[in-house]
C-alpha cells in the first residue's frame, strides 16, 4: 500500500514539509519579501483553510508574517489573472476586511460577515471564494461590549472562509471552533535565516535572478533552501566564499543593481553576530524596558538589515562601528536606557572584529562612537525614501514635539497637516472619518501628516504602516479601514506619517503591533540645544535647585509652577533659539554677555515662580532678593496688575540697554534688570496664565471687576466649547473683530479686547484637550497675522489654567514647556 511508508516516525511530517515547500514555491512575492519558515507555513495553512472554508486563527507576535501571509494569498489567488501559472487553476479570492479595535461591536462584525455571505451567494460555480479577514481580532477583546461573542455561531460551518489575526490567543471557546496556527518565539537561527533570505531575495529581485555561467550565458539561480522545522537548532549558513545560491549582477547591470549587490555581499558575513545580538535583546528586553513591556520586535530587526544593506550599497564601504550605531539608533530608539543596552549587546557580539582588548574595553570603544543625536536620526528618516522607510513615532511630553519640529525647521507648514485627537463633547465618529479623509488626501498628494495623541485613528492605518503596496494601473495603493469600511487609497512619493505620543502613554498603553511599525525616537527640548546651550542648562538647573533648597520647598513644582525635566531646556530654547534653525551664537562662558544671557533665561523662569520662592531668587544677595521680591509681588498682585505689565498697549522703541550694565555689577543685579526688562520688552499676544485659584475666582463678574475700565473681556470656559471647529470659529471671529491699529493712531487702550479661555488641566478630558486648544489658538493667531493690515496689531488671548493645590492623599501636579509664542506666568 502506498500509505505504508507513512507509518515510519517522521515520514508524515516530511510529506507535509515537501507539500508545503512545493506549493509555496509557486507564490509570487514582492521585492524584500523573504519566504522564511513563518511566512511559508502561514501561507500553506491559510491556502488549505481558505480553499476548504475552514475558519483559521493566526496567532503570533508582531513581525511573524500574519498580515503578510494574507496579502500574499490574496495577490496570488486571482483566478485566471493570477501572476503564477500554477494558481490560474485555483479559484479567485475576494477579500472582505474588518479592522478590529476596542471600539468594535458585535453588530458591525456580523454586518461585515453577512455582506461576505451575500457576495458569495451571488457567485456562480466554484470559481471564487470569499474571505472574511478579522484583522487584529485580539484588540476587540478590550471592548467592554464583548463583540467577539458573535464568533461562536459565526464559525460553525461558515459559508465563507474566515481568518482572524491576533497577537495573542483568544479564549478557548472561540479558538476551538477554528484551526489555530500559533507562531512560536523565533530562535537565533530563525532570525539569521530570515535575514539571509531577505538579503538573498533582494539580490535576486534586483538582478532579475541571473548569474553568469562559465560559458558566459545566463541561467536562473534559485534561492538557497531554508532549513525545515526539525533542523532549526543545527542549521548552518554557507560561508560567503562558498555560497553558490547568490546572484552576481552581469557587467551591463544598472548602477543601482551593482550597488545593491555590493552592499549585500558586505553585509552577509555579519549576519550571524547581528542575529545573535538581536535575539539576546529580544529575549531580555522586558528586564530593561521601562514599564516591563516589550518594545522591540522583529520588524525593528528586519528594518535594521535593510537599512544596513542600503547604506553599504550607497557608500561602497565596509560595515563600521559608526554605521552600525547609526542604524541601531534609527531602529531601536525611543527608550534611551534600552537603546544603550542594545548598543552594548551588539558591541559584545561584533566589537571583536573592530577593537582589541577586553570585553569591557571593546564595549566602551563601541559606545564611544555610538552616540547619534536624536535630531539627526529624525532628519534622516524624514529625508529617506518615503515609500520604503518606516514612518516615524516621536515620544514626548505635553505634545511638545510639534513645536520642536517646527522650531528645528523640519516641518513645512504649507505641506503638513497636523491632526489632534479631539475630546470635545460633540465630537463623534464623523470627526474620525473626516480626519481619515484628510490622511487619504495627504497620501494622494504626497503631504506630511502629523497625528498627535490620536489613539482612535491608529487601527485604521495598520495597512498604511505595513507599506505593502497593491499595484494597479501603475499606481501604488494602500488600504485604510475603519471597522467594516475599507478602501484602497493611492499613495505617492513624499507622503510621510509622524505620530506624536506622550512617552508615558506609549510605554504603558500602546500595543506592540503598533509600536513595531515605526521608527521610534524620544524627543525633548534638550535634543535641539547645542553644547553651549546644554552647559547653560546645567548652570540654570543648579540655580533652580538652589532656589528650591533656600525656600525649603519639598519639590521643584512647589517653587516653579509646571516645572518638569524639560522646563529649563525649553526656556533656553525660547530665549536663544535651537540648532535646527541655525547654530545659536552664544557668548563665551564667564563673560559679561554670558551672565546677561543667563539672567534673561532666569527671568523667564521667575515669571513662573510661586510666592514661596520669590524672596530667595538671587540666593546669596539679600538686597537684590528684597528688590526683586518687591517687583514680583507688585506685578503678580492681581490680574489687573499682571495685565498692565505683561500685556501693555502696543508700543515701539523699547531697547534692552540695562541688563549688560547690571551684569557687570553682579549676577543678582543682572537678574533683577532682566526681570524688569523682560516685562516691558517681551510683549506677546498669547498669554498662558497658571494660577492656584479655583475657576470660581475668575468668573465673569469677578473678571470684569478685576479689569474694569481697562479691557473688553470675553470669557470662554473650555468645558462649554462643543467642538474643535467651534473653538476655531470663536478665535477667528475674535481676531477679526479685535484687530486694531497702532496706539499712536488714536486707539483707546481702555477698550482693548481680551479673550480669556478657562481650563482645568487636571481633569482627564481637559488635559487631553490642552495641546489641541493651544494649537488651535496659535494657528488662528498665525492666520490673522498673515491678513492683518500693516502697522496694525492683534488683540490678546489669555489661556488660564486653574491648578488647585492637592492634599497629602491626592497630589495634583502639572507640567508645561515654556515655548514661543506663548508667554507663561504664574499668578
Amino acid at each position: 500500500c502506498g500509505f505504508a511508508r507513512l507509518t515510519q516516525r517522521g515520514s508524515f511530517e516530511r510529506v507535509l514539509e515537501q507539500t508545503q515547500r512545493k506549493l509555496t514555491g509557486y507564490l509570487v512575492l514582492d521585492e524584500d519579501v523573504a519566504l522564511n519558515e513563518a511566512l511559508a507555513e502561514n501561507c500553506f495553512v491559510g491556502l488549505v483553510c481558505v480553499l476548504n472554508k475552514l475558519p483559521l486563527f493566526l496567532v503570533g507576535k508582531p513581525g511573524s508574517s500574519k498580515t503578510l501571509a494574507v496579502q500574499v494569498l490574496a495577490a496570488n489567488l486571482q483566478g485566471k489573472q493570477s501572476p503564477s501559472p500554477f494558481f490560474k487553476n485555483f479559484p479567485s479570492v475576494h477579500l472582505f476586511s474588518y479592522q478590529c479595535s476596542p471600539l468594535s461591536t458585535s453588530e458591525a462584525i456580523l454586518r461585515q460577515f453577512d455582506m461576505a455571505v451575500r457576495f458569495q451567494a451571488q457567485q456562480s460555480g466554484g470559481d471564487s471564494v470569499t474571505l472574511l479577514l478579522l484583522d487584529e481580532v485580539g484588540l476587540a477583546e478590550h471592548s467592554p461590549e464583548m463583540p467577539l461573542k458573535c464568533l461562536h455561531a459565526m464559525l460553525l460551518d461558515p459559508p465563507v472562509a474566515v481568518i482572524g489575526l491576533s497577537n495573542w490567543a483568544l479564549d478557548p471557546a472561540k479558538m476551538n471552533r477554528a484551526v489555530c496556527l500559533h507562531r512560536c518565539e523565533p530562535t537565533a537561527t530563525d532570525v539569521e535565516l530570515t535575514a539571509f533570505a531577505i538579503l538573498s531575495q533582494a539580490l535576486l529581485t534586483g538582478t532579475q535572478g541571473v548569474t553568469l555561467s562559465a560559458a558566459g550565458g545566463a541561467e536562473l539561480t534559485p534561492l538557497p533552501s531554508l532549513a525545515g522545522p526539525g533542523a532549526a537548532g543545527s542549521a548552518r549558513l554557507p560561508t560567503l566564499s562558498g555560497r553558490q545560491g547568490l546572484s552576481v549582477p552581469p557587467p551591463g547591470a544598472p548602477l543601482a543593481v551593482r550597488r545593491q549587490s555590493s552592499g549585500l555581499r558586505r553585509l552577509m558575513p555579519w549576519l550571524r553576530p547581528l542575529s545573535q545580538a538581536y535575539h539576546h535583546v529580544y529575549s531580555n528586553q522586558s528586564e530593561l524596558s521601562e514599564g516591563g513591556r516589550d518594545w522591540v520586535g522583529s520588524r525593528d530587526y528586519y528594518a535594521l538589515i535593510k537599512l544596513l544593506r542600503l547604506e553599504l550599497g550607497h557608500s561602497g564601504r565596509e560595515l563600521t562601528p559608526s554605521l552600525l550605531a547609526y542604524a541601531l539608533c534609527r531602529n531601536f530608539g525611543g527608550q534611551p536606557r534600552l537603546t544603550r543596552h542594545v548598543l552594548g549587546t551588539f558591541a559584545d557580539q561584533l566589537a571583536g572584529a573592530w577593537f582589541a582588548g577586553t570585553a569591557e574595553s571593546k564595549r566602551e570603544a563601541f559606545t564611544h562612537v555610538a552616540l547619534w543625536p536624536v535630531l539627526k536620526l529624525i532628519d534622516a528618516n524624514l529625508k529617506a525614501d518615503s515609500l520604503t522607510t518606516r514612518h516615524l513615532m516621536l515620544c514626548t511630553q505635553n505634545a511638545a514635539a510639534v513645536g520642536l519640529l517646527r522650531a528645528a525647521g523640519m516641518l513645512n507648514d504649507s505641506r503638513t497637516d497636523v491632526l489632534f485627537s479631539s475630546h470635545f463633547a460633540d465630537e463623534s465618529e464623523l470627526t474620525i472619518i473626516r480626519q481619515v479623509n484628510q490622511v487619504k488626501t495627504a497620501m494622494a498628494l504626497g503631504r506630511t501628516v502629523v497625528l498627535v495623541n490620536h489613539d482612535n485613528l491608529y487601527e485604521a492605518l495598520y495597512d498604511v504602516l505595513n507599506q505593502r503596496y497593491v499595484l494597479r494601473a501603475g499606481s501604488r495603493l494602500l488600504r485604510i479601514a475603519i471597522g467594516a469600511r475599507s478602501q484602497l487609497c493611492a499613495v505617492v512619493k513624499g507622503f510621510k506619517l509622524i505620530v506624536i505620543v506622550e512617552a508615558s502613554h506609549a510605554l504603558a498603553r500602546l500595543d506592540l503591533p503598533l509600536l513595531n511599525r515605526f521608527e521610534k525616537q524620544l524627543l525633548t527640548a534638550a535634543d535641539l540645544l547645542s553644547a553651549q546651550q546644554l552647559q547653560l542648562c546645567t548652570q540654570l538647573e543648579a540655580w533652580a535647585a538652589g532656589v528650591c533648597a533656600a525656600s525649603g520647598a519639598a519639590s521643584m513644582q512647589a517653587v516653579f509652577c509646571g516645572y518638569h525635566l524639560a522646563t529649563i531646556a525649553s526656556a533656553v530654547m525660547a530665549t536663544t533659539g535651537c540648532v535646527g534653525s541655525g547654530e545659536p551664537d552664544l557668548p563665551d562662558e564667564g563673560t559679561v554677555e554670558w551672565i546677561a544671557l543667563r539672567a534673561r533665561v532666569c527671568a523667564v523662569l521667575v515669571r513662573t515662580l510661586l510666592p514661596l520662592g520669590a524672596r530667595v531668587v538671587a540666593l546669596s544677595e539679600p538686597a537684590v532678593n528684597a528688590a526683586l521680591a518687591s517687583v514680583y509681588f507688585e506685578i503678580h498682585a492681581d490680574l489687573n496688575s499682571a495685565l498692565q505689565k505683561y500685556d501693555p498697549p502696543p508700543s515701539a522703541g523699547l531697547v534692552d540697554d540695562t541688563i549688560m550694565a547690571a551684569a557687570s555689577e553682579s549676577e543678582g543685579a543682572a537678574l533683577l534688570a532682566a526681570f524688569k526688562t523682560s516685562v516691558a520688552l517681551d510683549v506677546a499676544p498669547l498669554l498662558l496664565l497658571l494660577t492656584r485659584s479655583p475657576a470660581s475666582h475668575l468668573s465673569e463678574p469677578a473678571l470684569l471687576d478685576g479689569v474694569a475700565g481697562a479691557r473688553t473681556v470675553t470669557l470662554l470656559p473650555l468645558a462649554t466649547v462643543p467642538s474643535e471647529e467651534a473653538l476655531s470659529e470663536t478665535a477667528r471671529a475674535y481676531y477679526q473683530a479685535g484687530a486694531h491699529g497702532p496706539a499712536a493712531g488714536g486707539e483707546d487702550p481702555a477698550r482693548r479686547p481680551l479673550l480669556v479661555v478657562q481650563a482645568d488641566p487636571l481633569s482627564e478630558r481637559t488635559r487631553a484637550l490642552l495641546p489641541l486648544t493651544m494649537h488651535v489658538l496659535q494657528k488662528e493667531r498665525a492666520r490673522a497675522l498673515a491678513n492683518v493690515a500693516e502697522g496694525a496689531s492683534l488683540p490678546t488671548v489669555m489661556l488660564v489654567l486653574h491648578l488647585p493645590p492637592g492634599h497629602r492623599s491626592a497630589q495634583r501636579s502639572f507640567s508645561l514647556d515654556l515655548v514661543r509664542p506663548w508667554r507663561v506666568l504664574t499668578l
